[in-house]
């Protein structure tokens, strides 16, 4: 089984990537991790391709991998809108469950739960699990 966990790579998104890997570990699933760059439609009506901060996310992603020794996973870097394109990745991956924190970096702490996670949830053909920030986890996935 795959589980798919999007990351923003904000701590919200932490601490979800650290409850998937507590169920992947458990489970012997695998990880699928995904960042989703919006993309951005230049005045001239082209859509960006790639820029200068494209390594860094890899980089980052990396980081997140070695992080996570004791799970088998992988990562992807995708443009578009992102509930859009998470749930495009999870349909062609079959993924059975989608991890992602309540909030991410655009979302207010006053509202209950974010835009991307609430749109996610509500149009997901598997389950979705959103995990609080208030909860830290004490994970042994590195």
């Amino acid at each position: 089984m795959t589980i798919l966990v999007p990351t923003d790579f904000s701590s919200g998104a932490e601490v979800a990537l650290h409850y998937a890997a507590l169920l992947a570990v458990a489970q012997h699933d695998d990880l699928l991790i995904v960042h989703v760059k919006p993309s951005v439609v230049l005045p001239r009506g082209d859509e960006d391709v790639a820029d200068d901060e494209d390594p860094r996310i890899y980089s980052q992603l990396e980081v997140i991998l070695q992080n996570l020794h004791t799970v088998t996973c992988r990562h992807r870097l995708l443009r578009g809108n992102p509930p859009d394109e998470i749930l495009k990745i999870a349909d062609s991956e079959n993924v059975a469950l989608i991890v992602l924190g309540a909030h991410g970096l655009t979302d207010s702490p006053t509202v209950s739960m974010g835009a991307i996670a609430t749109a996610i949830m509500d149009r997901a053909q598997c389950t979705v699990l959103t995990v609080k920030h208030a909860a830290k986890v004490d994970a042994a996935c590195g």
